[in-house]
C-alpha cells in the first residue's frame, strides 16, 4: 500500500480531503501507474484508521478531478493521464473518423482545471454562503470577488484598486462593456488591421465606424495610428499588445510608450484586450499601467483555465468607472456571484496561478509536436501561444483550402478572417493546439493536414 497515515496526517485541512491530496500525489507521481487499481475502501480505513465515509469522500474528489474512474463491482481505477481534464474543455477521446476542430483558440486542458469541481463542491456544500450568492449582485460586483481579480490582475498587470475593476462575464463581455463606456454611435473606432473578428463584429453593433491600423512585427505604428487620428478624428483604439491573434506580434516597451504618446496627443481612449496577456507572461508594463487615465484593459481567464465558466474583467480609467458600470448594468445586470465566487476560491486556493504554469507548459510540448507534425510547411509559432500559423504552398487559396479541409473533417481558419475591410492578408491558416483532447490527437490531425496541404493543388474544388 502506497498511502501512510504520516501522509494524510501531514497535510492540513480535512481527512478526506487530505487523503485525496495524498493519493493525487501519488498518481501524479506514479506510484499508481495508470490502469492501476485503488485499494478497496475499506482496507484503506482500517489501514489509515478512517472511516470508510472518509475514503469514500476521498475517491469521490479524485474522481472529481479526473484522475480516476469507477468500475461497478471491480474497484476504482487510475484514469489515462489527461482523459478527464480533457472531457472538462468539451473534448472527447479520439474515434475512427472523428472530426477535428482546430479553430477555435481553446486552452489546453491541464490538471487544474479539475480543482474547479472541488470548488463548486464546497460552494454548494455552504448553504448560508450559497443563499447570499443567489441574491442579485450589485452591478459592480461585490467587494471580495474585485479583491480576487485585483489579486490575480497584479500578476501580469500590476498593483491596482479593486474599486477600478469590473467583474465581466468573459471578454467578450468586457469588450462590450469597455465600448460601450468609451464610444458613442457613429463615432470613429480604431483597430488593428489584422483583429479578432468577434471585437470587429461588436463594434458594429454598437453602431461604429472602424478604420484599420498599419501593423507590423510589434503589432500597430504609432505613425500609423496618429495619421488616422488627424483624418477622422476617432474617439477609441482596440489594440492587442500581448501575443496579437493571430499574428503573434507583441509590442516592445519602447513601442508602447511610443502608442500611449500618441493616444495622449489626440485624446484618444484606449481599449487594450489583454486577453493572451496572463498566458503571455511577457512582463511587460500594460498599456494600462503606462496610461490608467485613458485605458480600459478587459481579460479574462478563458485561455488559460475554463472558458466555460465566463468569468472575466475591465480595469477601468477612474473618471470613466461610473459609465463602465453604467453599460454593464443595462448590458447583463452584472456577473453571477456564483460565478465570481468560483473564480475567487480558485484565486485563493492558487488554482489560477498554477492553472497558468501548466498552461505554459502544455503549450509547449503540444507546440513542439506541431512543428514535428508540419515539418516541410511554412510554420509561425511562439512560446505560450495558443495557436501556429501555416502559411500555405504558393498558388493555395486559405479560404478554398479551410473548405476542403473542413470537407474531411479537419477546422481550422484561414487568415482572412481577421483582416479588416480590404486589406491583404496571407495565405494561411490558423491552427488551435488545444483543439485536440492530447497530444496524439493533434499529431494525427496535423499529420493528416500536412499531407493535403501537401497535395493541394492537385485537390478537387469544392461545390
Amino acid at each position: 500500500m502506497t498511502i501512510t497515515i504520516d501522509d494524510v496526517s501531514a497535510r492540513p485541512g480535512p481527512r478526506y480531503r487530505a487523503l485525496a491530496d495524498s493519493l493525487e500525489t501519488a498518481i501524479r507521481t506514479a506510484r499508481y501507474a495508470p490502469g492501476a487499481r485503488l485499494p478497496p475502501q475499506r482496507d484503506l480505513a482500517h489501514a489509515l484508521d478512517v472511516t470508510v465515509g472518509t475514503v469514500g469522500r476521498a475517491y469521490g474528489l479524485l474522481l472529481q478531478r479526473g484522475l480516476v474512474r469507477g468500475e461497478v463491482g471491480r474497484g476504482t481505477f487510475v484514469q489515462e493521464p489527461g482523459r478527464r481534464e480533457a472531457e472538462l474543455l468539451g473534448h472527447v477521446p479520439p474515434e475512427p473518423g472523428r472530426r477535428h476542430d482546430l479553430s477555435v483558440n481553446r486552452p489546453v486542458a491541464v490538471p487544474a482545471q479539475a480543482r474547479v469541481f472541488d470548488v463548486l463542491a464546497s460552494i454548494g456544500a455552504d448553504g448560508q454562503r450559497l443563499a447570499h450568492l443567489l441574491t442579485y449582485p450589485p452591478h459592480n460586483g461585490h467587494l471580495e470577488h474585485r479583491l480576487g481579480l485585483a489579486r490575480w490582475l497584479a500578476g501580469f498587470a500590476g498593483p491596482l484598486d479593486p474599486e477600478r475593476i469590473l467583474p465581466t462575464l468573459g471578454t467578450q463581455n468586457g469588450m462590450a462593456v469597455a465600448l460601450a463606456a468609451a464610444t458613442r454611435p457613429g463615432d470613429v473606432l480604431l483597430m488593428e488591421a489584422v483583429a479578432y473578428p468577434s471585437n470587429h463584429g461588436l463594434a458594429g453593433r454598437l453602431g461604429l465606424k472602424v478604420e484599420p491600423v498599419a501593423m507590423d512585427a510589434e503589432g500597430a505604428l504609432p505613425e500609423s495610428i496618429g495619421a488616422l487620428c488627424r483624418q477622422h478624428r476617432p474617439t477609441a483604439i482596440v489594440l492587442s499588445p500581448d501575443l496579437h491573434n493571430p499574428t503573434f506580434a507583441t509590442a516592445s516597451a519602447a513601442r508602447r510608450e511610443a502608442i500611449v504618446a500618441v493616444a495622449r496627443r489626440h485624446d484618444l481612449q484606449i481599449v487594450e484586450d489583454a486577453v493572451y496577456a496572463p498566458v503571455a507572461g511577457t512582463g511587460l508594463a500594460t498599456l494600462q499601467s503606462l496610461a490608467p487615465e485613458r485605458t480600459h484593459l478587459v481579460t479574462s481567464i478563458s485561455k488559460f483555465l475554463a472558458p466555460g465558466l465566463r468569468m472575466g474583467c475591465v480595469v477601468a480609467p477612474p473618471d470613466r468607472l461610473h459609465r463602465v458600470v453604467a453599460a454593464q448594468a443595462q448590458l447583463s445586470l452584472g456577473v453571477s456571484p456564483i460565478i465570481a465566487e468560483t473564480f475567487a476560491r480558485l484565486e485563493a486556493e492558487g488554482i489560477v496561478a498554477e492553472a497558468i504554469l501548466q498552461q505554459r507548459e502544455a503549450l509547449a510540448h503540444r507546440r513542439a509536436v506541431a512543428l514535428a507534425a508540419l515539418r516541410g510547411l511554412a510554420v509561425t509559432s511562439h512560446a505560450n501561444a495558443l495557436h501556429v500559423l501555416l502559411d500555405l504552398p504558393p498558388g493555395q487559396d486559405a479560404v478554398g483550402t479551410a473548405q476542403r479541409l473542413a470537407a474531411i473533417g479537419l477546422r481550422t481558419t484561414p487568415f482572412a478572417a481577421f483582416v479588416i475591410g480590404r486589406g491583404v492578408g496571407r495565405a494561411a491558416l490558423r491552427l488551435s493546439l488545444g483543439g485536440a483532447a492530447d497530444e496524439a490527437t493533434l499529431a494525427a490531425a496535423l499529420v493528416a493536414l500536412r499531407e493535403h496541404v501537401s497535395a493541394g493543388l492537385d485537390a478537387p474544388p469544392v461545390i
